[in-house]
């Protein structure tokens, strides 16, 4: 079970699943951000704002859900 997974388990037990759930969707950013972090990868204008897109949107579903 990876890290990600387990907290998703744990979030369960504070939140709905319906606003927990959507929120393993920013893992795909994260892994751009750290690529470009740890080794050194290039990053263009979709992945950006792909990257925007995907926080705007978990903070949305963590404001409003």
């Amino acid at each position: 079970m990876s890290f990600g997974t387990g907290c998703l388990l744990v979030s369960f037990n504070y939140t709905y699943a319906s606003i927990a759930s959507p929120l393993t969707a920013i893992y795909t950013p994260f892994v751009l951000i750290y690529s470009v972090l740890f080794l050194k990868e290039k990053i263009n204008k979709v992945n950006l704002i792909g990257i925007i897109l995907a926080l705007i949107g978990a903070l949305a579903i963590t404001i409003i859900g």
